[in-house]
């Protein structure tokens, strides 16, 4: 589909961009102009006779049908998008809304990074090949490859935030996601709700944490209140080992060199709890593309990874009203929760299980109330099941576009 190509094409977003820009100035001058000649239209019907009276009521009328006409320039180019080729309004409608200056910016930043981080990840298996070589010692704990996989039965996943974690508890939906899969796992949330903070902050206060596992008989300690510190070395799993799989550490909001100082102190804490470096990652849900950078900073230096869940996010039709609360877009809904868990499933699993189409038999069936977490502070907000239609779509949206937004070490 070549619109679905097109936003993610710079070439095609700017194309998008300028007929934007010639729409609005259009949106602007039309009213006026019709304004100038209709006032000049009445001015006739009240010099002329009553058959030209009627004849210019006619052309008023038609002018003022071609002028609102207009305005439905975009709705009608949709639909005329959508019977040439099945739900291709929506990327139509996608690509429209997403080409600004801002996010065209970000897109070329965003290839970039890969670039830099593809050029980074040949030198490195380079390196280890050369190595490897010289030793003839092959030890797979160490090695360099990107296709990091944790050796427990049980995967444990730790994930660190505040609200943008907690909100509609998608670490729940995650776990439903992977017992439908027959995948073993314990995921804890360990979070700090208010305003965005440093690294430093979640490390100094008492976090709210709560365990939910599938297919395996965990959770000890279930929920709680501890310091960071203290949560990575309780043995949820009950395996006789503290040590953790992955570690997502939420992305906050304050300078650069904060972000940095943040994710680093964060590392520096848990990284004897953490079996792999390639396990700690970022997930980014928020903000500029300049702090996305930083963080990837971080995660060239411990050798971690970076999923940025906000762009892929993004891409789904219409998002802020679909996917965000009406706070500022502040908080995802229950929708946004579920496309949060597929992402970060795509990231412990592989993105094979997920929907690869809307209307594809791989589809991870869960939707309806298994889309809605009990975990939750305000249960009324952005309570609405996700169907399971949606949720075929946003897995297909996670499946297309996790490889371009995944960046790692």
């Amino acid at each position: 589909m070549f619109l679905s190509i097109g936003c993610d094409d710079t070439s095609v977003l700017r194309v998008i961009l300028f007929i934007k820009s010639l729409l609005d100035i259009v949106f602007i001058l039309v009213p006026i102009g019709l304004i100038l000649i209709l006032s000049i239209d009445l001015a006739k019907n009240v010099i002329t006779k009553e058959d030209d009276m009627n004849k210019n009521v006619k052309i008023i009328i038609k002018r003022i049908l071609f002028c609102v006409l207009i305005f439905f320039i975009k709705p009608i180019v949709s639909l005329s998008i959508n019977l040439v080729e099945n739900n291709a309004s929506i990327d139509f409608l996608t690509c429209y809304d997403l080409a600004t200056f801002n996010y065209i910016k970000d897109v070329n930043l965003l290839e970039k990074e890969r670039d830099e981080v593809e050029r980074e990840q040949r030198l490195l298996a380079q390196q280890a090949a050369i190595l490897n070589n010289r030793s003839n010692f092959n030890n797979s704990g160490s090695s360099s490859s990107n296709n990091y996989k944790p050796d427990s039965k049980v995967i444990k996943v730790l994930m660190v935030g505040n609200s943008l974690t907690y909100m509609n508890g998608y670490g729940e939906i995650l776990t439903r996601m992977a017992k439908k899969t027959n995948k073993s796992i314990v995921i804890v949330n360990a979070v700090k709700g208010g305003k965005p903070g440093q690294g430093r902050n979640l490390l100094k206060n008492t976090l709210e944490y709560k365990c939910w596992s599938a297919n395996t008989n965990s959770c000890s300690s279930q929920n709680g209140h501890a310091k960071l510190t203290k949560i990575i070395d309780i043995d949820f799993a009950k395996q006789g080992r503290k040590s953790w799989d992955y570690i997502f550490l939420q992305n906050w909001r304050p300078s650069e060199s904060s972000i940095i100082d943040s994710d680093t102190a964060i590392y520096n804490k848990v990284k004897r709890n953490l079996i792999s470096s390639k396990g700690f990652v970022v997930n980014f849900n928020r903000q500029s593309s300049s702090k996305r950078s930083a963080h990837l900073k971080v995660m060239k230096d411990v050798g971690g990874s970076l999923v940025d869940t906000w762009h892929i996010l993004m891409k789904y039709p219409k998002y802020k009203n679909a996917l965000l609360l009406h706070d500022n877009a502040k908080h995802q809904k229950a929708s946004g929760a579920y496309l949060y868990a597929c992402v970060v499933y795509a990231k412990l699993y592989g993105k094979d299980n997920l929907a690869n189409s809307s209307n594809s038999n791989s589809f991870i069936e869960v939707y309806g109330s298994d889309s809605l977490s009990s975990f939750h502070p305000k249960p009324k907000t952005g309570r609405k099941q996700v169907s399971k239609k949606q949720a075929k779509e946003m897995q297909a949206l996670v499946y297309k576009y996790y490889n371009k937004y995944v960046l790692f070490y």
